[in-house]
């Protein structure tokens, strides 16, 4: 397994989406998550996250940073087909641990360090 660190922006209108379904999504498939910043203009919604995302090693990546060229499309599948993303930012990319928790302290130690 790999492990990228990153960050990008959510986008969704809450006529389609409600924010538990996105917090549903983000706690069933990342490893871990926060949301840093939420920002409410109309039905139109922008969060902010911080993230930890384990994804499988694929066979054309011959080293980590290759990795980075299916980062979002992996993210993009892990969250409701409703819910819009324009970046990721990749922090870090790594061999995913073989144990993790969720705990807060430690994704604000990996996405503060960057």
């Amino acid at each position: 397994m790999i492990q990228i660190v990153g960050r990008t922006d959510i986008y969704f209108n809450t006529e389609d989406t409600f924010l538990s379904d996105i917090n549903y999504h983000l706690t069933m498939s990342l490893e871990e998550y926060e949301i840093l910043e939420h920002v409410i203009n109309g039905k139109e919604n922008k969060i902010k996250i911080s993230f930890v995302l384990n994804m499988k090693e694929k066979v054309e990546c011959r080293s980590l940073l290759d990795y980075n060229s299916y980062a979002y499309d992996e993210f993009k599948n892990r969250i409701p087909s409703k819910v819009r993303t324009t970046y990721m930012q990749t922090l870090d990319i790594r061999p995913a641990n073989k144990k993790s928790k969720n705990t807060k302290k430690r994704i604000q130690t990996l996405t503060n360090t960057y």
